[in-house]
């Protein structure tokens, strides 16, 4: 399998495990909470004659539904608001695009919730990666991750996700992107690839999400429940 969308993917034909349980419907991170660590150090490549030229902070974190095909099977998930029978997903970010044309930072994703004893698979748990790509265009960062830690997914594994920052003090206001997940290194436009989604920015990757996603019914880009983004 090339490419699987948070929207997309067919959790069905997938042997995944749900973890991390719980019918809790409150914000689980606030946007005070600290990110992970960057793996590499912004002092160290200043001291190197690098410098940050863009940074991506803060958690965002979402409720969401699932989506079910026509057959009544469980195709996959989309965002949803806060109601009975909803899961939460936390991410929290770190991330630093240098003038060498390089990136380094961490992530981590996270879904929590109780969903029907009928599903018994998906992608619910932990991911961790490591940022390998920032663009930042205006209030928008781009961001591809190479997948570190993910129960029961098989590696290597890259994704991608835009991240819109609204403003301070408007939390409520900041957007996510649909995200996508690849085990594909080598270029391929046709469904997306690591080395395809390293050539985009915010933009051209928003352009490649509508058009994945047309006919689907599923928003591109959505408001988060709770958090705070940070584009700089």
């Amino acid at each position: 399998m090339k490419i699987l969308s948070v929207a997309l993917v067919l959790m069905a034909s997938l042997a995944f495990v749900l973890l991390g349980c719980s019918d809790n419907s409150s914000p689980v991170v606030s946007p005070t909470d600290q990110v992970l660590s960057s793996p590499t150090s912004s002092t160290g490549l200043a001291k190197a004659g690098v410098e940050v030229i863009h940074s991506l902070r803060g958690s965002a974190n979402a409720y969401y539904t699932l989506w079910y095909g026509p057959d009544g099977s469980v195709w996959g998930t989309i965002p949803g608001p806060k109601q009975k029978g909803r899961f939460y997903n936390v991410e929290t970010v770190q991330a630093d695009a240098y003038s060498s044309g390089t990136a380094s930072g961490s992530f981590r994703y996270q879904f929590l919730g109780k969903l029907p004893p009928s599903v018994e698979g998906g992608f619910f748990g932990k991911v961790e990666g490591k940022v390998i790509k920032l663009a930042v265009e205006g209030n928008k960062a781009f961001l591809v991750v190479e997948v570190t830690k993910w129960e029961l997914w098989p590696l290597p594994a890259w994704f991608a996700q835009v991240f819109v920052d609204n403003g301070e003090g408007a939390s409520s206001s900041d957007e996510l992107s649909q995200w996508f997940v690849t085990d594909a290194p080598d270029v391929d436009p046709g469904y997306g690839s690591r080395d395809f989604w390293l050539t985009m920015d915010p933009d051209a990757f928003i352009s490649w999400s509508t058009d994945q996603l047309e006919g689907t019914g599923v928003p591109v880009l959505f408001p988060i429940d709770h958090g705070n983004i940070q584009v700089r």
